[in-house]
């Protein structure tokens, strides 16, 4: 499900997600709102999370500890990631090449209840 972000679209994903691979046992998120959802959509039908499926998320937001199960996440700095691109930005509007376009951001996964069996 290509471009979707809300909470909703993450209860879809589920759904489409296990009837096109009923096997599957684990889903990666690109948002925690995009895996929140499905854990919720997972809950209404009677799915167990983690034991059936395993749900992570991207970004680690405050929430992700709260919800039941807590929801693994990829944490990463948006504070960092916008600093170096407002660099760079800088840099093109004043002329300058970027030597290293592509740069690496520390990012750490907080495992949590989600994904754990």
């Amino acid at each position: 499900m290509d471009g979707t972000r809300s909470f909703a679209d993450g209860v879809a994903a589920l759904d489409s997600i296990l009837d096109a691979m009923p096997d599957c046992d684990a889903i990666f998120f690109g948002t925690d709102v995009l895996a929140a959802g499905a854990m919720t959509r997972a809950l209404d039908r009677d799915i167990d999370v983690p034991g059936r499926v395993a749900i992570a998320g991207y970004g680690d937001l405050e929430f992700t500890q709260h919800v039941r199960p807590s929801l693994t996440s990829l944490q990463v700095s948006s504070y960092e990631m916008g600093r170096e691109a407002g660099r760079m930005l800088i840099k093109r509007l004043n002329g300058e090449s970027i030597a290293n376009p592509i740069v690496l951001q520390p990012i750490s996964l907080e495992v949590r209840d989600s994904t754990r069996r």
